[in-house]
């Protein structure tokens, strides 16, 4: 009932100032200037029913929305809390699980947004894997396959199927992902987001910054 009063009270509103605006065009009428009127009185009602429709359109984006927005992360902030109790879609050794990042905490992890269609994210797993190899549980290598980029179950099936024939070399890979890719937002793929062993968000690079150097930084110089 609250929304129906709330739509009302607007609707009244907006025939208050339908109706002021009309009156105020009676002295061109009285002065026979007909033409003006007219084109006067066709905008205003199509210039009503546009300003409903976009204040109904803006309206149902923001219940689409939800009542708050996610903020990118700037680096050299602490990731919040959402980041390690929100629960993701995992694709691991060609099944799926939810899980958050509860686990991972005190690690250094690169966070590797990645498509199917990405040729340079596919070859670059292979430095990856080194780096697994060489870190061990120093360091954590989490792939993200955001929903925005359109890769479905198969797609990501087939490319680990390819990459990985041995699944001890894969890496797990939250697939759909909405939340990561808002606060460490990028435009060009490979990307990847750097978070150290005491929860900061410490980089972002393209392929030119994995390099041993830079991980073996990571993990000796927490901050």
């Amino acid at each position: 009932m609250k929304l129906l009063y709330s739509y009302m009270g607007r609707l009244c509103v907006y025939i208050i100032n339908f109706t002021s605006l009309y009156l105020s065009f009676i002295p061109a009428i009285i002065e026979h200037k007909l033409v003006y009127v007219r084109q006067v009185l066709f905008v205003l009602p199509f210039c009503f029913i546009v300003f409903s429709y976009a204040q109904a359109q803006s309206a149902q984006k923001r219940a689409v929305a939800g009542p708050t927005l996610t903020e990118p992360l700037i680096v050299g902030q602490k990731v919040p809390e959402e980041f390690w109790k929100r629960e993701h879609l995992f694709y691991v050794n060609g099944d799926t699980t939810r899980k958050n990042l509860e686990d991972y905490r005190g690690k250094v992890i690169i966070l590797d947004f990645w498509a199917s269609w990405c040729g340079a994210c596919l070859e670059n797993f292979k430095k990856l894997d080194e780096f697994k190899k060489e870190f061990g549980d120093d360091l954590l290598i989490l792939l993200v396959n955001p929903k925005r980029y359109r890769d479905d179950y198969k797609k990501v099936e087939k490319v680990y199927m390819d990459q990985f024939p041995q699944q001890e070399s894969s890496f797990p890979t939250i697939i759909f992902d909405e939340y990561l890719i808002e606060i460490f937002p990028h435009l060009g793929i490979p990307h990847y987001a750097w978070v150290n062993a005491k929860g900061r968000f410490t980089a972002f690079t393209d392929t030119g910054g994995l390099a041993k150097e830079s991980i073996t930084y990571q993990i000796k110089n927490p901050y």
